[in-house]
């Protein structure tokens, strides 16, 4: 009887000490998804941004790269298109969930950059977006168009191999007041990135029509000035969060 007592104590005993270990272990576990609850932020932001800053845990940054011409530069560096729209994304993050590199390939060609290793400067940046503003102006009356997509075509290809989950935005250059041939190459660069099925921000419906007399206000020698750098700005902000 006396041992028959001390198993029926010991299974007692086993019994209590493995409801209190599922009960801590639960604990644990509701403690540990409330961490990552905490770790995840939930941001109010849509399209591309939002896509990505969501996608992040609290100590991680959306990376987003900039790959274009001069057209990306202005001489007072804070009112250029691109920074004027980190600044407007960075108002709806929070601290430090942007991180922004801006690749401007100057006035070079396609032809040229293909020979160089810039596009191997917007691999190692780790984007999660890259803003692409192919090589049209540049290329204009120096590259023909049909050159000039093959060249798009391999730097995507790059893009693709070597980063393969991230979101590549393209985008025409700035306009020009009454063209000719720049803008039969821009509507070429628009169908091929709608053929191919890559994003494509339009932002040419934010100017003014390159017959308008009213576009060369927001130009200063076939580059956007601080009336265009904006216009431009508040296109973009617009596409990446809508």
């Amino acid at each position: 009887m006396y041992g028959q007592q001390q198993y029926k104590e010991k299974i007692s005993s086993i019994a209590s000490e493995a409801k209190a270990y599922e009960q801590e272990n639960a604990r644990k576990t509701d403690t540990g998804e409330k961490t990552n609850q905490v770790q995840k932020l939930t941001i109010e932001v849509n399209g591309l941004l939002g896509k990505w800053a969501n996608a992040k845990t609290a100590e991680e940054a959306v990376q987003m790269t900039y790959f274009g011409s001069e057209s990306l530069t202005y001489t007072e560096e804070s009112l250029s298109w691109p920074n004027l729209v980190t600044d407007k994304l960075n108002n709806l993050l929070p601290p430090g969930k942007l991180n922004v590199t801006i690749i401007n390939y100057g006035g070079a060609t396609s032809a040229q950059v293909i020979n160089q290793t810039i596009t191997d400067d917007v691999i190692e940046s780790q984007p999660d977006i890259i803003i692409f503003e192919p090589f049209i102006l540049n290329n204009n009356g120096k590259v023909l168009i049909n050159d000039t997509l093959k060249h798009v075509e391999q730097i995507m290809n790059d893009f693709q191999t070597a980063i393969p989950e991230t979101d590549i935005v393209i985008i025409p250059s700035n306009p020009l007041y009454n063209p000719s041939a720049f803008l039969t190459q821009s509507d070429a660069l628009q169908n091929y990135a709608e053929e191919n099925q890559y994003l494509f921000a339009n932002h040419w419906d934010a100017w003014p029509e390159v017959t308008d007399t009213d576009l060369q206000n927001y130009l200063t020698s076939g580059r956007p000035n601080e009336q265009g750098h904006q216009l431009w700005a508040d296109y973009m902000a617009d596409y990446l969060i809508k």
